[in-house]
């Protein structure tokens, strides 16, 4: 599920760097646009890394449970 959001912020985050050339090109103002989106993927990439972490520690709590000398 991380690696899911991950990979869809750092779309994101390409997909705004694409509008802010855009934005140089054509004589419309994305502004509003690109400043949302830049949120969106921000707050993707702090909820993916703290879904990371949720996960590694179900991993590793898990692990010791099964491992006999614990981890």
């Amino acid at each position: 599920l991380a690696f899911r959001e991950a990979v869809i912020a750092t779309a994101m985050v390409c997909l705004v760097v694409l509008l802010l050339f855009l934005n140089v090109m054509v004589a419309m103002d994305l502004a509003p646009l690109v400043s949302c989106l830049f949120i969106a993927a921000m707050l993707l990439v702090i909820h993916a890394l703290i879904m990371l972490y949720r996960e590694l520690h179900f991993a590793l709590a898990a692990a010791r449970r099964h491992l006999p000398g614990g981890f």
